[in-house]
């Protein structure tokens, strides 16, 4: 191979290392966005799931508080009323 040869070959190479070298940065750029994307994406998952743990403990709360003052409303039915309407109220809440 002649000198001119051997320079244009070097050319070559060096041409398509800085394609190399360029997609590869383009494609680390790419990957930054997407990482970035995906922790956004993370986040907001995450603080759905919180707000969704949080209104299933209000939800199951107020469950229990609604059931306690039905049974409450229930218990001081009968303990006011005579016999004879304590089986009627037993016999339309069964």
């Amino acid at each position: 191979m002649t000198d001119d040869e051997l320079q244009q070959l070097a050319n070559r190479v060096g041409q398509s290392t800085d394609r190399l070298v360029g997609t590869g940065n383009r494609l680390i750029t790419s990957i930054d966005a997407s990482s970035k994307s995906q922790e956004k994406h993370q986040k907001a998952i995450v603080a759905l799931t919180v707000v969704i743990a949080i209104s299933t403990v209000i939800y199951t709360g107020l469950t229990i508080w609604s059931t306690s003052i039905q049974q409450q409303e229930y218990q001081l039915k009968l303990d006011s009323a005579p016999k004879k309407e304590i089986e009627s109220i037993v016999e339309s809440n069964t």
